[in-house]
């Protein structure tokens, strides 16, 4: 199977936040490129400009 690009949609409280990186994890370990915004954007970057490109080029959303 192909690599997919999975956006993860996620309110930054757990559950969902502790629920987001699970998936983030998991999808990273069997070759998927999954966006998580707190573990992709770095420090600096306009996080408005990544979260749109990263929904816009993404295969999948994932939302929680």
């Amino acid at each position: 199977m192909a690599s997919q690009r999975v956006f993860i949609s996620y309110r930054s409280k757990d559950p969902d936040q502790r629920l987001a990186k699970d998936f983030y994890e998991a999808l990273k370990k069997v070759g998927h490129e999954p966006f998580l915004a707190a573990a992709t954007i770095r420090l600096g970057e306009n996080w408005v400009e990544k979260i749109d490109s990263a929904l816009e080029d993404s295969d999948y959303l994932l939302l929680l």
